[in-house]
């Protein structure tokens, strides 16, 4: 049987909180694809973090086209 190790989590920003700030540097909005390629990290973990950020009210969408593109709120 495999023994499962714990790891204990590390300083320093959450996803969320670099999703804020990578947001907040580009007033012309970003996808979600974009967002996930900057911060190498899966697109459902933006999604999450997206949700969050919404639901706070720190970050609105707007639909282009086929994607949204998410702007922070100042």
């Amino acid at each position: 049987m495999a023994e499962i190790i714990v790891i204990q989590p590390r300083g320093g920003k959450t996803t969320a909180q670099m999703v804020l700030e990578l947001i907040k540097l580009s007033p012309n909005g970003l996808k979600v694809i974009d967002i996930s390629k900057t911060l190498n990290r899966p697109i459902s973990m933006i999604q999450i973090c997206l949700k969050q950020l919404k639901a706070n009210g720190k970050v609105h969408s707007r639909k282009e086209g086929m994607n949204l593109v998410y702007f922070a709120i100042k």
